[in-house]
């Protein structure tokens, strides 16, 4: 578990690669030529296409913030380890009343 959270952190936070202006634009593109080449052809029937391109632009757009996304994370990764250390905690207590009956 701590690996993963430590790969996670040196992916999105501890990027040690300088980047130029032209290749941070290279990506940047390249990012929203995907987020709007890879909806399925049927949600693009649903939507409408103009309308999920507006909409997949307005996501994109807002996703721009670093500080922000650093936020998100930091809000997805407190809810992922609360359900998880939930789950433990569940776990463990079942395991202290279960060893608890027989001395009922």
């Amino acid at each position: 578990m701590v690996e993963v959270i430590e790969l996670a952190r040196d992916t999105l936070f501890f990027d040690t690669e300088v980047r130029g202006p032209a290749e941070v634009e290279e990506r940047a593109q390249l990012a929203k030529h995907e987020l709007l080449t890879k909806v399925p052809r049927v949600i693009r029937r649903l939507i409408g296409q103009e309308r999920l391109n507006n909409a997949l632009l307005t996501i994109y757009n807002g996703l721009q913030n670093k500080r922000l996304n650093k936020q998100l994370i930091y809000t997805l990764l407190d809810t992922f380890l609360g359900e998880i250390l939930e789950e433990l905690k569940k776990e463990k207590s079942t395991d202290c009343d279960s060893a608890l009956i027989p001395l009922l």
